[in-house]
């Protein structure tokens, strides 16, 4: 699931989670990869809210943390990465008009240009991807949906 997670509300999430689990063979991987909350999470407007490791693990995790919303299916986290793009400049006129000055452009493209040589380093934390094992269903009755 690359960058599909975080366009739908936590309801239809855990449906859409658990109906592609049902698909899953047991210690089968579920892999998911989606945006942290960052600078331009919510310029694609689409974008419902971003889902963290910890919330999913509440739902689908092996404990009981989360009492309203737990699945009957479990999952595993078994492996997580965080990815990164370059630092930029924002919300400025010459970002978005023509005719403004074109400083902030051209400050992008060197702030890019260090994010590239310096391999990735000099960058922001915008995103995750984690590997999940399907561990089948709950031996005992879930918390109420």
């Amino acid at each position: 699931m690359s960058h599909i997670i975080e366009h739908f509300e936590y309801s239809d999430l855990r449906k859409l989670i658990e109906s592609y689990l049902d698909c899953l063979a047991e210690n089968g991987h579920l892999l998911i990869a989606t945006p942290l909350l960052h600078w331009s999470f919510y310029n694609d407007f689409d974008h419902v809210k971003p889902y963290y490791p910890i919330g999913l693990q509440m739902v689908f995790g092996e404990g009981t943390s989360q009492v309203q919303f737990q699945s009957d299916r479990m999952l595993r986290l078994e492996d997580i990465d965080f990815f990164k793009d370059q630092l930029r400049l924002q919300f400025y006129r010459g970002l978005f008009l023509p005719d403004a000055a074109s400083f902030p452009i051209h400050l992008n493209r060197v702030l890019k240009l260090l994010f590239v040589l310096s391999g990735g380093s000099i960058g922001r934390k915008v995103g995750w991807i984690g590997l999940y094992r399907y561990l089948g269903r709950r031996a005992s009755n879930p918390a109420p949906r």
